[in-house]
């Protein structure tokens, strides 16, 4: 902690993990369950009145809706107007991936927003990430999404499937 002309400044390293199943409960609510835990590393700098905390998480465990054992990296950053993200990277055990940009402002009456690419994403894992009942197709996916969490929820998505064959399923 800096003081310069009695004005106190941050400038500290921060390590370790975080529960998201507690630290979800910080946010408004995800329109998904997100449960796991992920490491931090970054720092807290700038003004005490006004600091950002910037960092870099890691994960193999995070579950989004029914899908689990996701692998998640990228930067984070929570400042006193808001909670975001951008270029995280999710990737599935079954292969693909979903390049992700979140940010979700502090207080109820704020509108939180995210935006994702995936490509290579296998049909299945993505009904299972959006907690959707499994449905019969075998597909991979690959497309783009905007989605507004406030009152009325808005979902813009585009997508391309390839089909293959896989026993039960419509290709």
């Amino acid at each position: 902690i800096k003081r310069v002309l009695d004005s106190a400044s941050l400038n500290l390293g921060l390590k370790g993990s975080i529960n998201l199943d507690k630290a979800i409960k910080w946010v408004p609510p995800p329109p998904v369950p997100v449960t796991g835990m992920a490491t931090i590393e970054g720092s807290i700098t700038g003004p005490v009145s006004d600091f950002s905390t910037d960092l870099m998480v890691h994960s193999n465990t995070v579950g989004a809706g029914r899908e689990r054992d996701l692998s998640v990296a990228g930067p984070v950053k929570v400042t006193f107007a808001a909670f975001s993200g951008h270029d995280l990277v999710i990737k599935p055990q079954s292969g693909g991936s979903i390049r992700a940009a979140f940010n979700v402002p502090w207080g109820k009456a704020a509108v939180s927003t995210a935006s994702a690419e995936w490509s290579g994403l296998d049909s299945q894992v993505a009904l299972r990430m959006a907690n959707v009942d499994p449905q019969a197709i075998a597909a991979t996916f690959d497309g783009s999404g905007t989605f507004e969490f406030g009152e009325p929820r808005k979902f813009v998505i585009r997508n391309r499937e390839r089909g293959y064959a896989r026993p039960g399923a419509v290709a």
